[in-house]
This record gives C-alpha cells, sequence and structure tokens, in this order.
C-alpha cells in the first residue's frame, strides 16, 4: 500500500491535511473524494510519498548515499 497526502480546505477557509493509505491513486482519490464530502472539504491537492536518493558528504568524511520516504524533494531536506 502506499500513502497519499491531502490538502484541502474547509467551508471558514481553513486548511486541512491528512495522509491515506490506499493500493493506487484513484481508490486514494476516491476516499479522499468521500472524506471531503462527508466533512464539506475542498480538496486543493493529492500527492504520493515517493522514495528520493540522496548522497552527503560532510567536509573530509567518506560520502554517505541512502534513500528517504517523502511527499516531495523540499519535504525531504527538513
Amino acid at each position: 500500500m502506499s500513502d497519499f497526502k491531502f490538502e484541502g480546505t474547509t467551508r471558514n477557509g481553513k486548511l486541512v491535511q491528512g495522509v491515506i493509505s490506499a493500493n493506487h491513486y484513484l481508490q486514494a482519490k476516491k476516499r479522499i473524494r468521500q472524506f471531503a464530502s462527508k466533512h464539506r472539504l475542498k480538496i486543493l491537492h493529492v500527492k504520493k510519498r515517493k522514495t528520493f536518493l540522496y548522497k552527503i558528504q560532510r567536509n573530509d568524511e567518506k560520502p554517505i548515499s541512502g534513500e528517504q520516504k517523502a511527499f516531495s524533494k523540499e519535504e525531504g531536506y527538513l
């Protein structure tokens, strides 16, 4: 199963976000749509969690490579 992050707003304009697990994008979107209609939300974005590869090196040390799961590349830098 994959994780999908959604962002939306309430009728008052308050930002709402959450994470849902689903087998594929269409199933996630369907479940998010059902949740949104139940709670009267307007969905703005749906993003799938991806795996990002990285390589870092501090001073003269040996470089370290690895992977990190995140919803965006910028999120992986935090």
